[in-house]
């Protein structure tokens, strides 16, 4: 009885938390069912920042629950354990690699998030290993301070932790960027550029014996800037 008490109160803080900073950031539009114009984009970063300094982004999934702000920590443990207010909570979450100098200008940006039982942060993306709709939404929405994005989908398989390399500087990018398009699990024809810049969301899979393990979930795509 302890555990299923503890469990709901989690879950109810996690909420509360969720409700607590939407009403910092308004949403662009409800369902993103088209490509939002720059002047329709309102996130108040300066309010956001204002509750935490390590936001750097705002990250949205059309037809899925990711609507969420993005971190930057010290390390790859604390925001684990810490939602974007920086409270404990065990849902953690969405943050950047801490060792991106520049993230979204890097040639290759990481972004992790617990696959939450409960259905928030990373575990939507499980969506996406189902043909239609992965064929069916080939973009995620990134906002960030500085721009704002159209991230163009162009791969979605499951993977160990340590395949993708934060740091793409010392290889051949094209190559490498065709090799991940040809590990998806679904094909989207992509026309990539040297210049382009990846960013992956990357979440634990339960695929094993449905336990966290070494698998992971990662989706892909290529930085377009909203004009």
């Amino acid at each position: 009885m302890y555990l299923i008490l503890n469990q709901n109160y989690v879950e109810k803080k996690q909420n509360q938390y969720l409700s607590e900073i939407a009403q910092v950031h308004q949403n662009v539009d409800d369902n993103l069912t088209k490509e939002p114009k720059k002047e329709e984009i309102k996130i108040d970063f300066e309010a956001l920042q204002a509750e935490n300094s390590d936001i750097i982004a705002w990250l949205q999934i059309p037809d899925t629950t990711i609507d969420y702000a993005v971190v930057k920590g010290e390390d790859n443990d604390y925001y684990l354990h810490h939602n974007a207010m920086k409270e404990e909570n065990y849902a953690g979450a969405i943050f950047v690699d801490y060792r991106h100098e520049k993230p979204f200008e890097d040639h290759h940006t990481i972004i992790y998030g617990h696959n939450v039982k409960h259905g928030t942060m990373f575990a939507p993306l499980e969506s996406f290993q189902e043909e239609t709709f992965f064929q069916n939404h080939p973009y995620f929405y990134l906002y960030t301070p500085k721009a704002n994005y159209k991230v163009e989908i162009f791969a979605f398989y499951t993977t160990t932790a340590t395949s993708d390399a934060y740091d793409l500087s010392m290889v051949d990018k094209s190559s490498l960027f065709q090799k991940w398009a040809n590990d998806s699990m679904y094909q989207r024809s992509i026309d990539f550029q040297e210049e382009d810049k990846i960013v992956t969301l990357s979440t634990c899979s339960y695929e094993r014996n449905n336990q966290p393990s070494e698998l992971r979930h990662v989706l892909k795509g290529i930085l377009r800037v909203i004009e």
